[in-house]
């Protein structure tokens, strides 16, 4: 039997529509009796308690930060980011203090779509006004990031690691790289 949490996850995944954690535990505690809203602020403060220690902990990838800095003095940069509540993003880049070097950041929370949904794609190129064609996504999830830009008409990278250098084989990126540092030598 899967859990409540578990069920909005697995939705979220099918339908590519995004559900918050707000609405996850606020459903979870109408199964047990409990009537709380998502949007209470009691839930909002638990939902902020409960992400605090994912923020301290989340480090940037090697290279991250040098490839931002080189990107973003001669091209727009965006995130495009699977994430069912956007203050956790905003803080980590802010915490990370990479927010600087990014024009748009465009969360599945917020866009109401998950990549590889092509809307929330389109919502970051419309944001930079940019076009697909003229367009690259960086990612390592062949079915989410890759995928979903390929069908946009994005340029795509992606970076292989352990956990995800086999592909299907309908989706081929237009180059693979093992470190992120690599794009510093093009």
């Amino acid at each position: 039997m899967f859990s409540c949490r578990e069920q909005i996850r697995v939705k979220s995944m099918t339908t590519l529509r995004e559900q918050t954690n707000s609405i996850a535990i606020s459903d979870s505690m109408k199964h047990c009796g409990l009537n709380v809203e998502p949007f209470d602020p009691r839930l909002t403060n638990a939902v902020e308690a409960q992400f605090e220690p994912f923020i301290s902990r989340t480090q940037l990838v090697p290279g991250a930060s040098d490839v931002l800095k080189l990107y973003s003095d001669h091209s727009s940069v965006a995130i495009i980011s699977n994430f069912s509540y956007a203050p956790v993003v905003y803080k980590i880049l802010g915490r990370l203090r990479i927010d600087s070097y990014v024009e748009g950041i465009t969360i599945s929370h917020e866009v109401g779509y998950r990549k590889p949904h092509e809307e929330i794609f389109n919502h970051a190129l419309r944001a930079l006004k940019c076009e697909a064609k003229n367009s690259v996504m960086i990612g390592d999830s062949i079915t989410e990031d890759i995928a979903g830009a390929k069908v946009v008409g994005m340029s795509t990278v992606f970076i292989m690691n352990e956990k995800n250098a086999e592909s299907p084989p309908e989706v081929v990126p237009d180059r693979r790289i093992s470190r992120l540092s690599e794009l510093l030598m093009d």
